[in-house]
């Protein structure tokens, strides 16, 4: 496996009686929902998050490591590979109308497929920087409890193409909105991938403090591969359209 091949991006509970949430909602009307994102560096407004992500891939037979300089604003991210150095020529872009890889030999933008963005690297590289409030509506919400925390369990499913995963169950905390973990679904309902969340550092937004995301544990169902994400060098602002659009790429 490599980490930067093509179709790479920056990719328990003791449960009451789930209820139907009111008219399945969208997410992105949820504040709960919209709050856990926050601290994920999805927001709502024309604000974007720039963080260096360093990505341990295991497997049995290998462990495989990269570095990226990640940019995620509005449902989109863009990530320059910086390890390893051989590769740092190397640029993927996620936008609302899909998925791109990028690198000098290249004369355009090679587009990454649905399929690709639900399994193998591409799938990480697409939990790491998509959005559990665009495109997706709560199907039903129930309570329950994560490590011995109360939480908000919601399911969603996808409203649009733009959401990758047909379905998601997402744990979030009670009080200070946490997302500690999801789970992804495919449309027949077979469990794909998990993951898991830890907030460690922390930023300013609106002139509050935010714990912030530090870390995710990603596993596969099956079992096969196990990957860590951790996330420094925060930096909170406003960045250009064009970062995000594959025909800037060259």
């Amino acid at each position: 496996m490599n980490l930067t091949r093509p179709t790479f991006l920056l990719t328990l509970a003791a449960l009451a009686l789930a209820v139907p949430a009111r008219a399945q909602m969208p997410a992105s009307q949820n504040p709960a929902l919209v709050e856990a994102e926050k601290s994920r560096g999805v927001f709502s407004s024309k604000t974007g998050v720039k963080w260096i992500v360093s990505v341990t891939s295991r497997t049995s037979a290998e462990t495989k490591k990269a570095k990226f300089s990640v940019v995620s604003q509005e449902g989109n991210a863009r990530a320059d590979i910086l390890e390893p150095t051989d590769a740092s020529d190397r640029c993927y872009v996620v936008n609302h109308t899909g998925m791109w890889f990028y690198k000098k030999s290249l004369s355009r933008p090679v587009s990454v497929s649905r399929r690709q963005r639900l399994s193998g690297d591409a799938s990480i590289g697409d939990i790491a920087t998509n959005s559990l409030i665009d495109g997706y509506k709560i199907a039903s919400q129930e309570k329950g409890t994560l490590n011995g925390k109360e939480c908000d369990i919601f399911h969603l499913e996808s409203s649009d193409r733009t959401a990758t995963y047909a379905k998601v169950k997402y744990w979030v905390t009670k009080g200070d909105h946490l997302g500690l973990q999801a789970e992804y679904y495919a449309s027949s309902g077979t469990l794909l991938r998990t993951a898991t969340m830890a907030y460690g550092n922390s930023v300013t937004i609106d002139g509050k403090p935010r714990a912030f995301l530090s870390k995710q544990l990603i596993g596969e169902a099956n079992r096969t591969r196990y990957v860590t994400l951790l996330f420094t060098n925060v930096q909170i602002g406003s960045f250009p359209d064009s970062m995000f659009d594959p025909k800037q790429l060259k």
